[in-house]
């Protein structure tokens, strides 16, 4: 479920008014009791839920909806998400934390919209553009966060925005080389429930993996991490991409 739109279409639902549409604040598209029939009967079924929640109040919508359910029926080693978590106050961030609440989340939108152009400034004011996607802030919380592209919002380029996690344009939400790495890899298994299969390199794991171009640690020193490239991709243990030499 969909339960508000986006920064650009003036649809995410934020508490307050858009910088440039000040007589809009975004929109909910499911009421409170929509949200709770869904995830509850879900719950109760021992199924993962996951809805798209972009502004804080949808973002508070669904861990409200969360909190009422586990309240109720208790809590299941479910992994239930949120996806995107945008543009979380830290009373939400907190809130996640504590409901263990994966958050499914795409650095591809900083990437592209929060660059030197400050597309998301002109959209939600310089204050709210620097919360937006706060990797940073969520990592040191311990919540379990995973890195997407919302394609095809964006294309499909993990290593940019890999890379972008770890040296992007905006400072207030960067992270380390591993945190990055584990955003795209062992995070992500395990939100799927994967993470005895897959997500890392061991003895009886499928073996699906990528050849990059350069050692991501040492291209973060030395500036050259957007540079990186995949060179081979590797699935089931064998070669289904390879990189033409020049």
């Amino acid at each position: 479920m969909t339960l508000d739109g986006a920064a650009f279409e003036h649809t995410m639902a934020c508490f307050t008014p858009y910088t440039d549409r000040p007589e809009l604040r975004g929109m909910l598209y499911h009421s409170d009791e929509e949200v709770y029939d869904f995830i509850s009967k879900a719950h109760a079924r021992s199924m993962q839920c996951t809805m798209h929640a972009v502004g804080e109040r949808a973002i508070d919508q669904l861990l409200y909806t969360y909190l009422r359910v586990f309240s109720e029926q208790g809590r299941k080693d479910i992994r239930h998400r949120l996806e995107h978590f945008c543009l979380p106050t830290d009373e939400q961030i907190q809130m996640a934390k504590e409901l263990d609440i994966i958050l499914s989340m795409q650095p591809s939108f900083s990437y592209f919209w929060d660059g030197a152009g400050q597309e998301f400034a002109n959209v939600v004011g310089r204050k709210r553009a620097d919360r937006m996607d706060p990797f940073h802030k969520i990592i040191e919380k311990g919540i379990t966060v995973l890195s997407g592209s919302d394609a095809p919002v964006a294309p499909i380029q993990p290593l940019t925005y890999l890379a972008h996690c770890v040296s992007g344009y905006n400072q207030v939400r960067n992270i380390s080389v591993t945190e990055a790495i584990k955003m795209c890899t062992v995070n992500a298994a395990y939100a799927n429930g994967e993470e005895k299969q897959k997500g890392s390199l061991e003895v009886g794991k499928t073996a699906d993996m990528a050849v990059i171009s350069k050692d991501p640690y040492e291209a973060a020193a030395a500036g050259e991490i957007l540079e990186m490239e995949v060179l081979a991709t590797i699935k089931d243990g064998r070669i289904i991409y390879r990189k033409e030499p020049v």
